[in-house]
């Protein structure tokens, strides 16, 4: 039988590849641990072929290419410079191959099986083939640099194996593709590649440690890990400090452990259609301080799987230059409901474009303090599941249009919102209008927060059933609000100090009696009149006048509840009620001043005997028959006259009671009253019609 030495020799004189496999490939493959000694040559002999091939098999003047050989021991090629290409194709290593240091062209392996590859700082001029090889053990590619392609598609790592390539330079790309599957870590640490990461269906799962490592690696194009499988007990991608210059897609991955994304700069979009991810009570997805430069989404599988994470989303800091949308996605982090965890941490994220959640479950609190969006916040459609805490915390958020959270209607088929647990929009800004309407709030005991709130546009609380927790409105300011068929809650539970809105929306209730019923939710410990007078003004702006005046008597009659009983403040309160309406009323001082009138003339009723002529104002009275033509008294007009400040009926100034007679007596004494009466219901009215005594 031909010996290898000599196959190979008539292979290399005759220009043409040494192919010792027999049948069909992969067959022949599997069966290699009977291959025997025509197909078996030793590592140094390899070595000699590659470094002087000259002198003992002629000239190596093309690339060689050896197919389905078993080539034993170490393979030495430390250092060593190879001008041509090597290609060991389908073959069988049973120890190290070893090239650290090395300046070589292409080298292949593929579909080879090999114990361990070393190329530690080699220079490699062309491509490093490993496409569907298999590894027992390690292969080491730190700080080598390749000007073409690393391509391990299709290749298996064994649990004893491990890829580690930190500080990689690949001018091409690094392909970990298809059925690459690897049963330990994948280090890329620090690596440079200059057009693309290509991990699409690649299994990344070892039995621990990260599945993939890419923490600080620059990829001058594409990160595409889409279909890929990770699994690992802590953390299945680290990624931190990762740039890509162009999109990363993460979608339909698969993933079993921590996603770390913290402070990558991404050039394009971030996509995450699909996305099944799994680490549950602990962190699933980490994009703290992450720059996307584009748009960040995740959205339904091709075949119509909702997105699915079980664990906490982080994006602290996190920085978006175009949309960020999370569509009919579940987000899960907790397990347990009576024990609320946080869903979504987000303080400080910034969203140039739109930010979305729209049909998404979460279950677990969603925290967005800080939040900047440039355009709208859409939750409709969305459900937030953390009855025990503050389910959805807005507090100082910035967001340039409009915020949704209501209900979606698409034909026959309607969506609800529904945040069940606690809301905080403390010292939030909404350039547009806010939308909450349609049910989407269910407090339960947990606090409506919307205290210092701004809303330039329409703020909406519509067909709301509100629960028993504080909702404070506490220097809320907005341009109009509508807060049709809400139920608001009860009596010592409800803020509306300092809330300022400049009208109602067209269905809200504008009912005096619905709104002082509003009104007096609110208990503050001492009187509040802020909350009477912006209504009162509100309804007068907007055309209700007499609902107005109705809440501005009321305004007094509720500060009266807070006075003590009896006091000179609450004695002079219902004195004014009673008599002007506080100077809403002004026909009441009118009312009583007629009534006084009607006393006087019955008190004044005084027949000839009580009554005496003066000769002229002020003057002595007549003895005697008074002159022709001296005004006849009349009770009703003496009553008025005396009565009416500055009015002159002609009867005070010609007649007088006479107190010799006990009916004049009574008429005397009952005179400075009758006077003071008058100036004082007459100032009233005067007043109450020009509005002096009225406070708003």
């Amino acid at each position: 039988m031909e010996s290898f030495e000599q196959k190979l020799k008539d292979a290399i004189a005759q220009r043409r590849p040494c192919n010792l496999s027999i049948g069909d490939a992969q067959e022949d493959l599997a069966d290699s641990d009977n291959w025997g000694p025509e197909r078996t040559i030793d590592g140094g002999l390899l070595t000699r072929v590659l470094l002087d091939a000259k002198a003992e098999f002629g000239p190596l003047d093309r690339p060689l290419e050896i197919i389905g050989a078993r080539i034993t021991g170490y393979v030495d090629l430390r250092a060593v410079t190879l001008s041509k290409p090597v290609f060991l194709i389908r073959c069988v290593f049973d120890g190290t191959v070893d090239c650290d240091d090395a300046r070589l062209q292409t080298i292949s392996f593929e579909q080879s099986r090999l114990t361990s590859l070393q190329t530690r700082r080699a220079k490699i001029e062309g491509s490093l083939m490993l496409r569907a090889a298999e590894f027992s053990g390690e292969v080491r590619l730190e700080s080598a640099t390749v000007t073409r392609d690393v391509d391990l598609t299709d290749a298996q790592l064994s649990e004893a194996s491990s890829l580690l390539a930190d500080r990689l330079t690949v001018q091409g790309s690094v392909y970990l593709r298809d059925r690459f599957h690897s049963r330990a870590s994948v280090r890329l640490e620090g690596a440079t590649i200059g057009t693309a990461l290509d991990g699409s269906a690649g299994t990344f799962e070892p039995a621990q440690g990260p599945a993939l490592v890419l923490n600080t690696t620059a990829i001058g194009g594409v990160c595409d890990l889409s279909k890929a499988r990770l699994s690992s007990q802590g953390t299945a991608l680290s990624a931190d400090g990762t740039k890509i210059e162009r999109y990363l897609s993460l979608a339909e991955v698969r993933a079993s452990g921590m996603i770390l994304l913290r402070s990558a700069r991404i050039g394009g979009n971030l996509n995450m259609t699909g996305i099944n991810l799994s680490n549950p009570n602990k962190v699933a997805l980490d994009l703290g301080r992450t720059s996307v430069a584009g748009e960040a989404f995740i959205s339904r599988r091709s075949d119509g799987a909702r997105a699915e994470i079980r664990g906490r989303v982080v994006l602290l800091g996190t920085a978006i230059g175009g949309n960020l949308i999370m569509e009919d996605a579940t987000l899960d982090a907790q397990d347990d409901p009576a024990q609320p965890q946080c869903a979504i941490a987000g303080d400080g994220l910034t969203v140039s474009g739109n930010l979305g959640l729209p049909y998404s479950t979460i279950r677990g609190w969603v925290m967005l303090r800080d939040l900047r969006v440039g355009g709208t916040l859409n939750m409709s459609a969305t459900k937030i599941e953390c009855a025990g805490a503050i389910a959805l915390d807005l507090e100082r958020s910035k967001i340039g249009g409009d915020v949704f959270i209501r209900q979606l209607t698409e034909g026959t088929k309607r969506e609800l919102a529904l945040i069940r647990g606690g809301l905080r929009l403390t010292a939030a800004s909404v350039q547009g209008s806010l939308l909450i309407q349609d049910g989407a709030i269910d407090n339960q005991t947990k606090e409506l927060l919307f205290n210092r709130l701004n809303v330039a546009g329409v703020f909406t609380f519509a067909n709301i059933v509100c629960g028993t927790g504080t909702l404070s409105l506490a220097n809320a300011k907005v341009f109009s609000l509508n807060d049709e068929h809400t139920r608001w809650p009860p009596s010592g539970s409800l803020r509306l100090n300092g809330f300022d809105y400049g009208s109602f929306g067209a269905n809200a209730v504008t009912g005096w009696r619905q709104r002082l019923d509003w009104l007096r939710r609110f208990q503050p410990a001492e009187f509040n009149p802020q909350p009477y007078m912006t209504l009162v003004s509100v309804l007068r702006r907007t055309g209700h006048e007499r609902d107005a005046k109705r809440i501005a008597i009321a305004r007094h009659r509720d500060a009266r509840s807070y006075m003590t009983w009896g006091n000179p403040r609450w004695l002079g309160s219902l004195l004014m009620e009673a008599t002007c309406g506080h100077g809403y009323r002004p026909w009441l001082a009118a009312f009583w001043g007629a009534f006084f009138i009607c006393v006087g003339a019955a008190i004044f009723n005084l027949d000839a005997g009580a009554r005496i002529a003066l000769k002229a104002p002020g003057a002595k009275a007549y003895e005697g028959e008074v002159p022709p033509g001296y005004p006849t008294f009349q009770p009703l007009l003496y009553s008025a006259d005396i009565f009416l400040p500055i009015v002159n009926l002609q009867q005070k100034d010609y007649w007088t009671p006479n107190s010799e007679v006990a009916k004049g007596r009574l008429a005397r004494f009952y005179l400075p009253l009758h006077i003071l009466a008058g100036w004082f219901f007459t100032t009233l009215f005067v007043a109450g019609v020009s509005g002096l005594i009225r406070k708003e």
